[in-house]
């Protein structure tokens, strides 16, 4: 038979990652039609918050009880990690630390709509201790379920992500308000020092991985290399979305073990699969948006301001994570970050802008 020559190396697998790239394309645009109106946007957030908290105590149920099982298969790899539904650590870590970036979110907006009047520190900590914690009960247990189960699966990367993420979003809000740097960093003092307490409590098995740093670092510093290699070969069409797993065999050292099917760095992959040029403008498109809900933070008013802010948030630390590992392919990680990226988007615009709270668009359509 004739040769029919393709783009990519392995077609079949090409459109099976498009059709993944175009499904988080329609969440997003979904979320961005469904997050219009501001009161379906926080919706979207509390039912975030509270989908991946069920996964976090569905995790750490798991791994009190000492039932090494995902769901109903029997755990072959990460024995001493919570990981939920997922088989990788790092890969529920970010999806945890997107469901904390949402409780986190959601407290935020409730603390700023329940104490507008309460002016100075001392009056805004009385209304935090008196009013608020016990009205918003169960969003701070699901705050820390989310923190606890992230500490506890051991994901370095993804600890230090979800951290930066936090630390983005108060300083986002802060600065798109004019506000003072004293008052930056008090507004940051909170999260940080339950994340504090959290780390001493349980963060033992988290301060190991951290100190064998080393060793897995050289591991996939040398993946890093041979995918550069790999790129060199093919730098402007790249070999096809979806084809690092064979590409990578070929190119493969001795000293890395077989089985290597990700580059723990979704850019490189990215590189290698697309070309240079279609991964920077793939990078780029989502810094655009991310730079769309920059700059709605300082057009929304007091309140909603927190909603754009939570995209900028959410691409730190999917954009973070991804120096380092593949969490970005999970369909359950990206599926939850479009979405979560769609709603922000959709309230980056102007308030005048916004739309009146109304029937559900596809219902009218």
């Amino acid at each position: 038979m004739p040769y029919r020559g393709a783009i990519s190396l392995d077609p079949s697998a090409s459109r099976e990652s498009i059709l993944r790239v175009l499904s988080y394309a329609g969440i997003f645009w979904l979320a961005l039609q469904y997050g219009s109106d501001s009161r379906r946007a926080r919706y979207a957030l509390r039912a975030l918050a509270a989908g991946s908290a069920c996964y976090a105590l569905y995790g750490l149920g798991v791994a009190f009880l000492g039932l090494e099982r995902t769901l109903w298969f029997e755990k072959t790899v990460y024995h001493d990690a919570v990981t939920a539904t997922f088989v990788n650590p790092n890969s529920f870590a970010t999806y945890a630390g997107i469901g904390l970036l949402c409780a986190t979110a959601v407290l935020r907006y409730r603390f700023e709509r329940g104490a507008p009047g309460a002016v100075g520190l001392r009056l805004r900590l009385n209304y935090l201790f008196a009013e608020f914690m016990p009205r918003n009960a169960l969003f701070l247990a699901m705050w820390l379920v989310l923190a606890g189960a992230l500490l506890l699966s051991l994901s370095r990367a993804g600890a230090a992500a979800t951290a930066l993420s936090l630390l983005v979003f108060f300083w986002v809000l802060a600065l798109g308000r004019g506000v003072r740097l004293r008052k930056i960093v008090l507004s940051s003092i909170g999260p940080a020092l339950a994340g504090a307490a959290l780390f001493l409590l349980i963060g033992e098995g988290l301060e190991r991985r951290v100190l064998d740093t080393g060793a897995d670092w050289q591991r996939r510093s040398e993946i890093y290399a041979q995918t550069l290699s790999a790129i060199e070969e093919s730098p402007l069409l790249g070999t096809g979305l979806g084809t690092f797993g064979p590409v990578y065999r070929s190119h493969r050292s001795e000293e890395i073990r077989p089985g290597v099917n990700m580059a723990h760095n979704d850019y490189l992959e990215l590189a290698l699969e697309l070309g240079i040029p279609a991964a920077v403008l793939f990078v780029f498109s989502i810094m655009v948006l991310a730079l769309g809900c920059a700059l709605g933070v300082r057009g929304r008013g007091r309140r909603d301001a927190v909603l754009p802010a939570v995209g900028i948030a959410a691409c730190t630390l999917v954009g973070a994570h991804a120096l380092v590992d593949f969490s970005l392919q999970i369909p359950a990680v990206a599926a939850t970050f479009a979405l979560v990226l769609g709603v922000s988007v959709a309230q980056a615009r102007p308030v005048g802008g916004a739309r009146a709270a109304g029937p559900h668009p596809l219902r009218r359509a």
